[in-house]
């Protein structure tokens, strides 16, 4: 988390953007989820309406590409906790529709499991209509294609309880399912297919990479498919 109000307790004003970058960075590389929090909107605990310098603080928290960013005295003591949030919403969504800073170029590809899942990435980022569907009990193959920072795809991570549903809800790009996982795969992805359908998240004809794994003759075996949505 980087907090900007212990930050500016100990550094000088003119070091706080230089401090939020790198740091902002180094999560990327690392694979680290980052959250920007404290004097987003500040002014907006008394006004209904904020600065132009906290519009452009909180865009270029979006265009760092930091996984959250986050209101604190805003929401919990303001006089506008909802139009705070709305405001949130409607510059980070303008700000993920245009390119980015890129910062995931340099993240570090270290297992073989995260290149796979690069691949992944670059396969459905060629295809229009697509998306990832990752199928993960612990979290590490959402986090993983979270730290890629995709571009134009989503990442419909699907896990098999809520509390691991929460936990991955921080996760930029990242929009996380919970439901029953059969030990047969072949049955398992039809499953989660179907329920992106019912909830209007992929439609017929949608192209998704799924990312998973399997157990053959006793061995976990990662893999990458391409379906198309029936």
């Amino acid at each position: 988390m980087v907090a900007r109000g212990d930050l500016g307790i100990e550094n000088p004003a003119e070091e706080l953007p230089i401090l939020q970058r790198r740091a902002v960075t180094a999560c990327i590389e690392l694979g680290k989820p980052v959250i920007i929090a404290t004097h987003l909107l500040e002014t907006m605990i008394a006004n209904p309406v904020p600065t132009r310098a906290e519009v452009s603080d909180i865009a270029n928290a979006v265009f760092e590409e930091a996984d959250c960013i986050m209101l604190s005295g805003e929401t919990s003591i303001g006089k506008y906790p909802v139009q705070c949030v709305e405001m949130f919403d409607r510059i980070a969504r303008r700000m993920e529709s245009i390119p980015t800073a890129g910062f995931a170029l340099g993240s570090k590809s270290a297992s073989d499991k995260l290149k796979l899942t690069r691949s992944a990435i670059l396969v459905a980022e060629q295809m229009p209509a697509a998306g990832i569907v990752a199928f993960t009990r612990q979290g590490s193959t959402a986090r993983g294609a979270a730290a890629l920072r995709p571009r134009t795809v989503p990442v419909f991570a699907v896990t098999d309880t809520v509390h691991m549903q929460r936990q991955m809800k921080i996760l930029r790009a990242v929009e996380p399912f919970c439901m029953a996982m059969d030990s047969n795969p072949i049955d398992t992805v039809p499953q989660a297919i179907k329920m992106l359908r019912e909830s209007g998240r992929v439609s017929r004809g949608d192209k998704l990479v799924i990312l998973g794994d399997h157990i053959v003759l006793g061995q976990r075996i990662d893999s990458v498919e391409l379906r198309t949505v029936d």
